[in-house]
């Protein structure tokens, strides 16, 4: 089953997923293996800790939404916090 998600939320969700894990990731680890003089297996062997980490967090967006949205609540006063 899927856990249910607010809207905005889903949002930061999608952002923090799509914004991690696309393209300019792919080019920026040839860039740094180029730079480094490392091979590409290289530095992903010291860079899996960081994407762990990412999806660790969507996770946790995923199944607990108003941990996502406390701050805002917080600042806007929107939400029964």
């Amino acid at each position: 089953m899927i856990a249910a998600t607010i809207p905005p939320s889903m949002g930061l969700i999608s952002f923090g997923n799509f914004d991690v894990m696309t393209t300019p990731v792919g080019t920026g680890l040839y860039a740094t293996t180029d730079i480094m003089s490392r091979s590409i297996g290289d530095v992903v062997k010291y860079g899996w800790p960081f994407y762990l980490a990412v999806i660790l967090v969507v996770v946790v967006m995923v199944f607990f939404p108003d941990a996502v949205l406390l701050l805002p609540n917080l600042v806007y006063g929107v939400g029964g916090v």
